[in-house]
């Protein structure tokens, strides 16, 4: 089967329509994005090596990349993410589904889990947070230890914004913080392959979902509609699988040693010693080996 991003269509969820593609054949495998705010673009052509055994889903959340926005703000919940990734499966077809959430995408694929737990047959949390609490741990004080000690001439011009009132959230804030994210991103940042870049506006960040899950001020506590998140563990029969990076300084390996720990116990933990937030595009041979294995 030939793939090629943007043969796609629309599934109508209760957040308006969410734009899919499907490539492969077999059991489906949902790919959970990450973000908030961003599409699903750099996903391809990673995930390929699952389409020989698998029906790889990409998607894009509501209101991101090629969703609609008819929605507005009120899309940017967990709540409506999990009810697009139901709407997904009902238009599969499927009776289960298994679940890759990426980053971010791993929060949604959680609530999902929870509120629809007879529907997933497997879960994979790939350098995902798991709460409110440990995005603030990681992505945001993790990530601000880690500009002051690193980058220093950088963090002395973020202070400088926020002693002049400027909120992390602005354009000039943002651009600074960009500077230093490949750092902490790449465990080689300059030696790693390159990721899919969106080619049209339509696949770009979108930072009205990055403020409405996060708030006015992402870089220094968690506020939106994230805020307060804390999901219960899910059942205990579920099959799941951990992966991180040993070098990733967004979702450091404690929030992945501290997820098993704490809300999923019975859960197999994969630590990549050569990659940091995407051991799929660093140590892809293994990766996709132990996603392969897991999922059957």
């Amino acid at each position: 089967m030939t793939f090629e991003h943007g043969n796609g269509h629309q599934v109508p969820t209760p957040s308006g329509p969410v734009y899919v593609e499907i490539e492969g054949d077999g059991p489906p495998v949902l790919l959970v994005p990450g973000g908030p705010g961003v599409s699903h673009v750099h996903y391809h052509p990673w995930f390929s090596r699952l389409a020989d055994r698998h029906t790889v889903v990409y998607y894009d959340h509501p209101g991101v990349g090629r969703s609609s926005r008819e929605a507005g703000r009120g899309a940017y919940t967990l709540a409506a993410y999990a009810a697009a990734i139901e709407s997904i499966r009902a238009h599969l077809g499927a009776a289960t589904i298994a679940l890759v959430g990426l980053s971010f995408g791993g929060l949604p694929a959680i609530e999902y889990t929870r509120t629809h737990p007879d529907r997933v047959r497997r879960l994979v949390l790939s350098n995902a947070p798991y709460s409110a609490r440990t995005w603030q741990r990681g992505n945001i004080d993790n990530v601000n230890h880690e500009i002051s000690t690193r980058y220093p001439e950088l963090w002395d011009r973020l202070t400088a914004l926020r002693e002049r009132g400027v909120s992390s959230l602005a354009d000039e804030y943002q651009e600074i913080v960009g500077v230093a994210l490949p750092e902490l991103e790449w465990a080689d940042r300059l030696g790693h392959r390159e990721l899919t870049r969106p080619s049209e506006s339509v696949d770009r960040y979108n930072p009205d979902a990055y403020e409405a899950f996060l708030g006015p001020d992402p870089e220094w506590t968690v506020g939106g509609s994230l805020a307060g998140y804390d999901p219960a563990p899910p059942p205990d029969d579920l099959s799941v699988l951990i992966a991180t990076g040993r070098h990733d300084r967004v979702t450091p390996v404690v929030v992945a040693h501290s997820l098993r720990r704490d809300l999923m116990p019975g859960a197999r933990l994969v630590v990549f010693e050569n990659s940091a937030h995407r051991p799929w595009a660093e140590e892809p041979d293994r990766y996709f080996a132990e996603l392969s294995a897991f999922l059957g």
